[in-house]
């Protein structure tokens, strides 16, 4: 029996999303959504490794490779620096959404997630692309702008400000169901986080070697 061939991009997306984890509050505005924590990201596209996503040979990557209409230019190589630093979070989110093809676009327009997160109108540039007509586009705008969320996610700095947080953030904790006390603005839970998500000085503050401990008010 011939084997059934199982492309790259859809393999390294299998991995990927074994790696997801879900915060575990009863406050979140929007509910406990699954994240993928970047370090589990980086981990996935190192040992895969990046470059045979990068290079994929299924029809779909092979047919979007010459997204710019010009040449394919995955045949220009890969560079892994970028892919496993800046644009590793951007790139699961591509994979995640399986238009991994998409990141030539995003390495040419310096365009990834460390900054911020991304709007309709910085992801112009996905127009410039001659593979997908304009529907494809706009839906693939719009999916991006919604899964960013997952794949960035806030870290937590030690500021004697209050901070407003969007709704549609995700916060990487894992929430005790017990109230602890109660603080000037509500009720006061302690809830654990995940060290890559937290700034140097509260990792000072540590209580384990994987998760710091911190109070929020409710």
């Amino acid at each position: 029996m011939a084997s059934v061939y199982y492309p790259n991009c859809e393999r390294a997306r299998e991995r990927l999303v074994a790696h997801k984890t879900t915060p575990c509050s009863q406050h979140l505005p929007r509910g406990p959504i699954p994240y993928f924590p970047r370090s589990r990201v980086v981990k996935v596209l190192e040992e895969f490794p990046v470059g045979d996503i990068f290079t994929c040979s299924c029809a779909k990557c092979v047919h979007h490779a010459d997204l710019g209409g010009k040449v394919d230019v995955r045949h220009m190589g890969v560079d892994e620096k970028e892919l496993l630093g800046p644009y590793a979070t951007i790139y699961g989110l591509l994979i995640y959404l399986r238009y991994p093809f998409l990141i030539s676009l995003f390495l040419q327009n310096s365009t990834n997630l460390e900054n911020g997160y991304l709007s309709k109108d910085s992801l112009g540039f996905l127009k410039q692309s001659r593979t997908l007509n304009t529907g494809q586009v706009e839906i693939y705008i719009d999916e991006i702008v919604e899964g960013q969320y997952r794949f960035r996610v806030r870290r937590f700095l030690s500021r004697k400000t209050v901070t407003i947080i969007d709704e549609a953030e995700i916060l990487p904790i894992e929430e005790d169901s017990k109230r602890v006390g109660r603080g000037d603005f509500g009720e006061v839970y302690a809830f654990d986080c995940p060290l890559e998500y937290m700034d140097e000085t509260l990792q000072l503050k540590q209580v384990s070697s994987d998760f710091a401990s911190l109070h929020s008010s409710y």
